[in-house]
């Protein structure tokens, strides 16, 4: 079997099942909560894990497709209305591996410069359940 290193070319993301065209990077992060669990008589500090958070953010570049359509539209939109907006984010290749979640748009901006693509910069704070599912079966 052949090594597979992934690169960007390998990601996707998808507001709901439908890809999102022209992103330029997106990142991920997870936070656990400590709970400290010590008593009295403990000789060392002991801890569980507490709730699980998850946030991340998103580049992507501002376009109108063929049909008319702008690209950052279903995430300006929820960004605005201040709505929730499901996510895919995907490493693609013979067996994708994604993390599915629900989140909500906590910063979002776009800017223009002189040769330079129109960009747009978006950031979310996941809610609620999210999947993964990393690696094949």
């Amino acid at each position: 079997m052949t090594a597979k290193v992934f690169s960007g070319k390998d990601g996707q993301l998808l507001v709901g099942d439908v890809p999102i065209g022209k992103v330029v990077d997106w990142s991920f992060e997870g936070q656990n909560e400590t709970l400290e669990t010590t008593t009295l008589g403990d000789y060392e500090r002991l801890y569980i894990c507490g709730l699980k958070g998850y946030s991340g953010s998103a580049t992507l570049l501002y376009y109108k497709d063929d049909g008319g359509s702008f690209n950052v539209k279903p995430l300006l939109t929820a960004a605005i209305e201040g709505k929730n907006i499901d996510f895919k984010l995907r490493l693609a290749d013979i067996t994708n591996r994604e993390i599915s979640f629900t989140a909500l748009i906590t910063s979002y901006g776009t800017g223009v410069s002189v040769g330079e693509v129109v960009r747009m910069q978006f950031s979310f704070t996941a809610t609620g359940k999210t999947t993964f599912s990393l690696a094949p079966t």
